[in-house]
């Protein structure tokens, strides 16, 4: 991989260029993120946030698109599993104790990436946020296309091209996964 160069729609691009699809994704992307995780945030308790998170309950009172064709069943089952769990939610220092705790409750259909956002929506509640950027289906398929060693199941930050480096590893896990089919190695 050349230090700077990608391809986007069979243009190369180099970190300028990534630079502004960065800014492109924090015009169009982050408001929405901000009023989830702002929801999580001020639910009135961690019990509700817990339960709503497993849900894929938003500010809306609809399902996340994400989370759409998981069965309504399997979404309480790792609820009521995770309503369980609030004692031992409460006192995680990080965000991999979090995943940890989900992924023990996560049922067949309840794939990487719900419990990647059920975990992410249960540490905004906590205050917790990724350290790492976690590779599910679309997140690993946009990081093997920009060249990334994708084997270990996450990325840090400064594994990543500069201009990634602007976002959290939640929006990089968001980046990845939107941007997958839009840039492949020159």
């Amino acid at each position: 991989m050349s230090k700077d160069g990608y391809l986007i729609k069979d243009l190369t691009v180099n970190n300028a260029a990534l630079k502004r699809l960065v800014k492109v994704y924090i015009w169009q992307r982050r408001t929405n993120s901000q009023v989830w995780d702002d929801y999580f945030r001020n639910l009135p308790d961690l019990q509700s946030a817990i339960r709503r998170a497993a849900l894929a309950l938003g500010p809306d009172n609809k399902v996340h698109p994400h989370q759409q064709l998981i069965k309504k069943t399997v979404r309480q089952q790792v609820a009521d599993c995770l309503v369980k769990k609030e004692a031992t939610l409460r006192i995680c220092k990080d965000f991999e104790e979090i995943m940890a705790i989900v992924t023990r409750c996560g049922k067949h259909g309840f794939g990487k990436l719900a419990i990647y956002d059920t975990a992410q929506r249960i540490g905004e509640r906590l205050g917790i946020s990724p350290e790492r950027v976690y590779l599910h289906r679309g997140t690993k398929t946009g990081a093997k296309n920009l060249g990334l060693d994708t084997s270990r199941g996450y990325l840090l930050k400064d594994e990543l091209p500069e201009p990634l480096q602007e976002l959290e590893p939640d929006e990089i896990e968001s980046f990845l996964c939107i941007f997958k089919d839009k840039f492949t190695l020159n």
